[in-house]
């Protein structure tokens, strides 16, 4: 019992000093008082205040306190202790479950409180870093390669930041430079400054090569197509071709006639060509920017195609291009976002910011823009939606901004201030297609070893576009007549064949196997008796491996129409059923159009839609909408009534 005691004094000595300097939260009970429950801290409230004259009514409470506390603790102690050693074996056990229980059942109660708590999820920019320095930043730009950002504190200096804004490493240079560009095909920096020269710099961004330049150099742009770097300066636009291992720069080319010593230009574009093919490209279009205007030069074959002199009423301080759709993008300070067509046409126009725009960059995924201002804000720009989409406040002029293609880390540079942001996924585009898309239809039969998967969707521009759902490539596109949209349309895969009824009623066939697609034939509106409202392909495949076969020799010929199989008969068949305004179904020639056959399908007019079901040689025709995985349907009539189905046609609700 002695050792215990001193383990319980021991404890207690810890117990009374944490009590002593506790007090303020504690209510304690004097066993004799009138109140049963006093708080300790009104009782040392009133020693402060009368300290010298109840000095020894304070030092009684003290003792009392501390004579409390260990007759609780001992008196606690011991129950315990006793318990422990009088309880059965079962009964400890049901103690510890009880125990285990309540565990469970707080942890699970508390896990649900905070499932149902509200959580803001955004799709876009999110910042991650903020960087502060002493001097005005000189230049930034981003490795692609090493996910790092290069930032030129001077000219001479070069920090460089982790994607996550954590400090990596800093350099200091030789000599001073004006600016740098990352050509990722060679992992190599070149650089250049008012000399003026151009300097290759290696990964450490020690100096390589220098070589001079007989033109001035006022911006400078790597051509990742062509690996190679394109300059322009005062009156010249020059590219520079890699020799020697990618360890020499040498002028190939200087673009200066159609221009004058008063064209001083301060930015560049490239048009991005196909550049892993063995054929050269016959043309690429480089734009500089001149004051409020833009030169268009063909590098390839180093002359002027172009110059717009009067695109802005103010200086153009960003130019950037789109590839789908087609497009060259402008901001000004007189705070205008332009775009146009490659003749120079204006095609939209943003006007939201209320300064001069002071940045222009192109969001990472999707045909969106993003800019800056001296308004201190941060918008995004849809060119879908012709509108603006998002805002950030920034408080500061953003004086650039700094994208990459594909890459989700994205930094922007206000005078001494750097930012970090990163996208933040919600979800992720997979195809652009320049349109709005009115439908879209997965036309995939068998497993993946037989037919590949194939996706086809209507646009409003009048396009059907067949695209791979795995890679996103669009493969073919059928392009209706002007004026023409597309009503309704369906794929055959084993036959590479696609057919789209117009909003007039023509049916057209074309092969997919060309692109744009090959019309085969067309039934127009004017030929038919009642018109088309809808139709499907109905698919009748005996052996999937024939099928398969046939399918080979079509796209390697190119059509269906020169698929031989000697000694084979090919029994497969796939019939075109269209369904008429008058309620009758046509079932027309695969190869003509011409109309086989027709039965009255319902007497009480127009066809909704129609499903081929060839697995139990049916065809579903209604005006039915169904839900397959809930086995429901539903039903809808011009009394604005809508009725639900079951599997077994009972009307539910």
């Amino acid at each position: 019992m002695s050792s215990y005691s001193s383990i319980i004094q021991l404890h207690l000595s810890k117990v009374e000093h944490l009590f002593i300097f506790g007090f303020h939260v504690l209510t304690i009970s004097f066993p004799g008082s009138e109140d049963d429950s006093l708080p300790l801290q009104s009782e040392l409230e009133g020693t402060d205040t009368q300290e010298n004259v109840q000095q020894n009514t304070g030092q009684n409470i003290r003792e009392n306190i501390r004579q409390n506390i260990r007759e609780n603790i001992w008196d606690s102690f011991l129950d315990n202790f006793q318990d422990s050693f009088l309880e059965t074996t079962e009964e400890k056990v049901q103690r510890l479950w009880r125990i285990l229980k309540t565990a469970v059942y707080e942890s699970t109660e508390k896990i649900r409180r905070h499932d149902w708590k509200p959580l803001d999820l955004e799709h876009g920019l999110e910042h991650v870093q903020r960087v502060m320095f002493k001097n005005t930043i000189h230049h930034i730009i981003y490795n692609v390669v090493t996910k790092e950002f290069i930032c030129m504190k001077s000219k001479t200096d070069i920090c460089v930041y982790h994607c996550d804004g954590r400090r990596k490493q800093e350099y200091m240079l030789g000599a001073p430079i004006e600016g740098m560009v990352y050509a990722r095909q060679i992992n190599r920096y070149v650089a250049w400054n008012m000399c003026p020269q151009v300097k290759v710099l290696g990964p450490d961004f020690q100096v390589i090569s220098t070589n001079r330049s007989k033109e001035s150099i006022t911006c400078c742009l790597y051509n990742q197509d062509l690996n190679e770097i394109v300059t322009a300066g005062v009156g010249n636009v020059c590219t520079w071709h890699f020799y020697f291992g990618c360890r020499e720069l040498i002028c190939a080319s200087t673009v200066t006639k159609g221009l004058t010593q008063q064209d001083v230009f301060t930015d560049l574009a490239l048009e991005r060509v196909p550049g892993n093919t063995a054929v050269m490209p016959r043309s690429q279009r480089c734009y500089a920017v001149c004051g409020k205007g833009v030169a268009v030069i063909d590098l390839l074959k180093a002359t002027v195609i172009s110059y717009e002199k009067r695109l802005h009423s103010r200086i153009i301080t960003g130019i950037t291009l789109f590839e789908a759709p087609k497009c060259v993008v402008t901001s000004s300070r007189d705070g205008n976002i332009k775009i146009w067509d490659e003749n120079w046409n204006l095609q939209i126009m943003f006007v939201g910011h209320r300064g001069p725009v002071t940045a222009l960059a192109v969001y990472p995924h999707g045909p969106y823009l993003l800019s800056a201002s001296e308004d201190g804000t941060i918008r995004a720009w849809s060119l879908q939606l012709a509108d603006q989409v998002d805002e950030i406040q920034m408080g500061v002029t953003v004086t650039l901004l700094g994208t990459e293609h594909g890459e989700d880390n994205i930094f922007s540079c206000a005078d001494q201030r750097l930012d970090f942001w990163t996208i933040k996924h919600l979800y992720r585009q997979h195809t652009t297609i320049g349109h709005t898309i009115t439908a879209i239809k997965d036309r995939s039969r068998g497993s993946p070893g037989h037919f590949p998967v194939r996706a086809a969707c209507s646009c409003t521009d009048g396009t059907v576009r067949l695209i791979s759902p795995e890679t996103g490539e669009v493969i073919s596109s059928l392009l209706l007549a002007r004026g023409q949209q597309v009503a309704d349309f369906d794929y055959c895969l084993p036959r590479e064949s696609l057919l789209a009824l117009t909003d007039r009623g023509d049916l057209v066939k074309a092969n997919a196997l060309a692109n744009p697609m090959e019309v085969q034939w067309e039934v127009l509106a004017s030929c038919q008796a009642s018109q088309f409202c809808c139709f499907c392909i109905y698919a009748h495949m005996v052996d999937k491996e024939l099928t398969h076969s046939r399918w080979l020799q079509a796209v390697a010929a190119g059509s269906e129409g020169k698929i031989r199989i000697l000694g084979v008969k090919d029994n497969d068949r796939f019939l075109p059923i269209a369904g008429h305004q008058n309620g009758f179904l046509s079932v027309l020639d695969w190869k003509s159009g011409s109309t086989q056959y027709q039965v009255q399908a319902h007497e009480s007019g127009k066809l909704l839609c129609m499903v081929a079901n060839p697995i139990n040689q049916q065809l579903i025709t209604s005006g039915l909408c169904a839900c397959s995985e809930l086995k429901i349907f539903a039903s809808t009539c011009k009394a604005g009534i809508v009725k639900i189905w079951d599997h077994n046609n009972q009307l539910m609700r």
